[in-house]
């Protein structure tokens, strides 16, 4: 029987309550000036919440003092024994109903001074978990008490729990976002096996066409990718590439502002994923096990796409397992292509295992490995582009990390881990015929062939102080982490030819034949976090990072502060400054290493000047380190109806970004030539955004969000080597830039006018508008005409309903789900020909259509309460 209760001390006094498994039911002054503004800002919100905290906290007060009056330490932690920070409590005296509230720290624990020893209600939840409700514990007998409170489940059985409701959290000082396991599974989205396209369904993420993530409206490598506390962001260009079963995924949360100074990689934001660990009750499930046909060119198989997960105790109370398996086996056909040349196959697979053991009380070693493999005969196989011109494509990418947490004697809590995650893509052509693109469709073969092999071998750690108590309460941690980065390339690259409506050579391009490169980088960095709580209603983090890599080498310190004050117990107010830093990037100082590129133009079939020599430089002293100044404000509030509101504005200022740049070229666009390597960008970004959620009892949430947002670059043209537009940096905003985006996303149980046979399913949808992403307008030779990005693809919409309904059959738990991607049927094009001399100029293609979508998810047994 698992204990949700163990109390100890120095007279090793001890109480138990039972509690089942819990399962559910350049210029940098003006920046400078900004930081100081939003110092200031955030120094009057303290004093007038210290001033605020003196007139006392409604609806919470003190305990009754005595001279029997002891201090008690609270420790939370879950079903597997692991720490639980920022859990709120609450304590009732049963017989004076005096209540003491507070929330463990990031060691899971919460110290209680001058408790009455006597008999009490407990109370304690934390978002993710199930509420704890336990009546009449006795306080008082013992100075320490462990609470355990079990995440939630999707099937079992639940004793002395509730869903937790969702209130206001003085001590949340982030701007974050966050979707818990039942939010994952439930919301409705297209493509459900890639947790990709779930991100975009987050409030503040964008997801271009490519499926990269962008948080606060920058780049994608300014992004932080945490896996389980460990990094898993591509080490050369920072981008997320990892897949993982959605259904082992615990929590997604997204922190885009105020965050900790624990993330020294992360510019702009950081993404966090939190997996499952198995548990004392062996738990299966499976989903989409059986095949699917498409109606192609007849009846044909479509696709396989099974996920399975398997959890259990290795030994019970002391050791578990947890693994997760899916696979996708695709067959594209295109119905353009003529038959016997119209289709290849795609196979993937994605596995995750991990183990915790307990190796003793209060030391916790766990290990887990995250593997991705995936193979194509054909990649880009379209209906321009036939099996010719397609490319042999190979992935794979792991994580293995292991990590320890234990107390080290009574007090501090000690976390060290070691991790490892590598990526290898490769590509090859189909033959050595020379690929030739013509408007009418392309022909020959790819003309590149590659290998990139990336590495980071990490090592953090962390340590948690004690609470000290110092006009108020200080709760001290700090850290560090050193990574060793390795990135190495092969590209063997042949002539292009691209042809005009007539099929006459317009231009011939040609590159060094063959390279082989690699760059290296070892980066370090430190922090210490304070967070400082005046009372109830006041919090302040200050925290100061500093880091230093090989390739920048300079000592790099990043003040961050942040604070909250809870105007009454219905309105939040937060507030904060910070200076972000993210790694540095190696795909941008190898590209010097790609040789040169030579483009012959032609008219009328004859050359036309000399051929245009592309190449690319990293002058000394070009490197310094990029950062971002980010400043936010929000409102948090509880409206009538359980309605919970949210105001926030952010803004980002980033400078000394990398970017490459030809200084002798004129905004007109004089094709090719140098370009060199700058530190000389500056992104900026502001957003307002404005966020409503009502939670319902049995799990069910609705959201919906509307942001207005800008993100603005003084060097906007991307400038790549295999692909260039030519022309001169100029200023204009960034093609990820979408003004204005709704997402809202809900699932609720059917209106209680339905009949009763109709209660057991589910209503669910997502939706998504935006403004359209932004593009350039190039001619014939790869020149930028006008300004960059200055035109727009049409407003994006999607909306996606679906309808569950969950039974028994034969004593286990099954869903079925029917629902429709892009219900309205809409075309969202995600292709434009942006050339103005090409017959087809401004015609957009890549429509996503309807699709009506099945899910069939086996859920395991369900224990009777």
């Amino acid at each position: 029987m698992f204990l949700p209760f163990k109390l100890g001390g120095a007279a090793h006094a001890k109480q138990r309550a039972s509690s089942s498994e819990c399962a559910p039911g350049r210029q940098v002054k003006p920046v400078m000036r900004r930081t100081v503004s939003t110092g200031v800002l955030i120094a009057l919100l303290i004093a007038a919440g210290i001033r605020m905290q003196a007139q006392g906290s409604p609806g919470v007060r003190a305990a009754a003092g005595g001279a029997a009056a002891r201090g008690v330490v609270i420790t939370v932690l879950d079903e597997n024994g692991v720490v639980v920070p920022l859990a709120r409590i609450r304590l009732e005296n049963v017989k004076t109903h005096a209540v003491i509230a507070g929330e463990s720290d990031f060691a899971g624990r919460w110290q209680v001074a001058n408790l009455e020893p006597g008999t009490y209600r407990v109370h304690v939840e934390k978002a993710g978990f199930y509420a704890l409700d336990q009546e009449n514990v006795t306080l008082g007998a013992a100075d320490s008490l462990d609470i355990s409170i079990h995440h939630q489940q999707e099937v079992g059985e639940v004793v002395n729990v509730v869903d937790a409701v969702p209130t206001l959290d003085p001590q949340q000082t982030a701007k974050s976002e966050a979707l818990t396991t039942r939010e994952i599974v439930e919301i409705p989205y297209p493509t459900t096996r890639d947790i990709r396209n779930l991100f975009p369904f987050i409030p503040g993420v964008v997801q271009d066409s490519t499926l990269a993530i962008h948080v606060a409206g920058a780049p994608s490598y300014d992004n932080q990718d945490v896996l389980d506390g460990f990094s898993i962001t591509e080490p050369a260009n920072g981008t997320f590439q990892m897949r993982l079963p959605p259904e082992a995924v615990r929590r997604v949360e997204i922190e885009s502002s105020r965050y900790s100074a624990q993330y020294g990689h992360a510019a702009a934001g950081v993404l966090i994923l939190d997996t499952k660990t198995g548990d004392d009750h062996f738990r299966f499930s499976a989903v989409n096990f059986i095949p699917t046909v498409q109606n192609v060119k007849g009846l044909n198989f479509n696709n396989w796409v099974p996920r399975f997960t398997f959890s259990g105790p290795l030994r019970r109370g002391r050791a578990w397992f947890y693994g997760a398996h899916e696979s996708e086996y695709d067959q594209i056909i295109v119905k353009e292509l003529p038959n016997g040349a119209d289709r290849t196959t795609l196979w993937r697979t994605s596995d995750l295992a991990k183990a915790q053991v307990n190796v003793s009380s209060g030391n916790v070693l766990s290990a887990e490995f995250l593997g991705n493999w995936l193979t194509t005969p054909n990649a880009g196989l379209d209906a321009l582009d036939p099996v010719s011109i397609t490319r042999q494509q190979n992935f794979h990418s792991y994580v293995i990390g292991v990590k320890d947490q234990a107390y080290v004697g009574r007090s501090v809590l000690l976390e060290l881990g070691v991790g490892v995650v590598q990526f290898r893509n490769s590509e090859r052509p189909q033959g050595a015929a020379t690929e030739v693109i013509a408007p009418g469709g392309n022909s020959g073969n790819y003309f590149r062939t590659s290998r990139e092999d990336s590495r980071r071998v990490q090592a953090m750690g962390n340590v948690y102080l004690p609470t000290v108590a110092w006009h108020g309460r200080h709760e001290l941690r700090a850290g560090g982490e050193a990574d060793r980065t390795t990135y190495d390339q092969f590209f063997a690259r042949s002539p292009v030819q691209v042809l005009d409506q007539n099929n006459l050579l317009l231009r011939l391009i040609s590159f060094t034949p063959q390279v082989t490169f690699g760059k290296n980088n070892f980066a370090m960095g430190g922090y210490v976090q304070d967070r400082w709580s005046v009372g109830e209603r006041v919090v302040t983090e200050p925290g100061v990072r500093l880091d230093w890599d090989e390739i920048v080498r300079q000592a790099l310190v990043s003040p961050r502060l942040a604070g909250t004050v809870m105007v009454t117990p219905e309105t939040k107010i937060t507030a904060g400054v910070g200076v972000f830093r993210n790694e540095t990037t190696l795909a941008f100082l190898t590209a010097p290493q790609n040789g040169q590129r030579f483009d012959q133009f032609y008219v009328n079939g004859a050359p036309s000047g000399a051929p245009v020599v592309t190449q690319f430089f990293v002058p000394p002293g070009a490197i310094r380190a990029p950062e971002s100044v980010n400043w936010s404000a929000g409102v948090e509030h509880k409206l009538p109806g359980a309605v919970g509101a949210r105001l926030e504005y952010i803004q980002r200022t980033g400078i000394h970004d990398f970017v490459y740049d030809n200084p002798v070229a004129d905004v007109t666009g004089t094709v090719g030539g140098n370009y060199f390597l700058t530190s000389e960008r500056r992104n900026r970004y502001y957003g307002v955004q404005v966020t409503a959620r009502r939670d319902f009892r049995g799990h069910h949430a609705i959201l919906a969000s509307y942001t207005r947002s800008r993100a603005r670059s003084n060097a906007a043209l991307d400038v790549s080597f295999d692909n260039p537009i030519f022309g001169r940096q100029q200023a204009g905003v960034l093609p990820w830039d979408a003004p204005n985006r709704v997402v809202s996303w809900g699932f609720l149980p059917p209106p209680h006018v339905w009949h009763w046979k109709f209660q057991q399913w589910d209503l669910a949808y997502s939706l998504e508008w935006r403004t359209g992403f932004a593009f350039s307008y190039v001619n014939a030779q790869q020149a930028l005409v006008g300004a960059p990005d200055a035109h727009r693809f049409p407003d994006y919409f999607t909306f996606n309903p679906a309808l569950e309904r969950r039974f028994r059959f034969h004593k286990y738990l099954w869903a079925l789900r029917g629902g429709i991607n892009n219900a309205t049927g809409r075309q969202n094009p995600t292709v434009v020909d942006p050339n103005i001399n090409s017959p087809t100029f401004g015609q957009f293609s890549g429509y996503r259509g309807r699709a009506f979508e099945a899910r069939i998810r086996f859920l395991g047994k369900e224990a009777a309460p």
